[in-house]
């Protein structure tokens, strides 16, 4: 059995970006299927994809089973506009930082 090792990583955005952001209007339900559009375009081939979502008075939480981002990528991915995904949900890469303001 293998050991999961997980690694916390700071991608808050700058706070110019959060300002702006929390304008769009994005309610929480939209803000949760935001996350979970990441975590269909994160699957794994061939696999049944896990969502759970955890929802406590002072907290979120979504996890998945998807592939994952790398700390390059988790650094990149909370970049205005940024994406690397071409032709997925989240190809205009606003989701994350509009979902994420949400929750601050």
């Amino acid at each position: 059995m293998t050991k999961s090792t997980k690694k916390y990583i700071d991608i808050s955005p700058h706070r110019s970006i959060l300002t702006k952001i929390s304008q769009t209007g994005y309610s929480i339900q939209e803000a949760i299927s935001e996350l979970i559009d990441n975590a269909i375009d994160a699957r794994i081939t061939n696999e049944k994809l896990d969502v759970s979502i955890d929802i406590t008075h002072d907290s979120v939480t979504i996890n998945d089973n998807g592939k994952g981002m790398t700390e390059e990528q988790a650094v990149k991915a909370i970049r205005l506009g940024f994406s690397e995904k071409k032709g997925q949900l989240g190809e205009f890469g606003l989701g994350l930082k509009t979902s994420t303001s949400l929750f601050r």
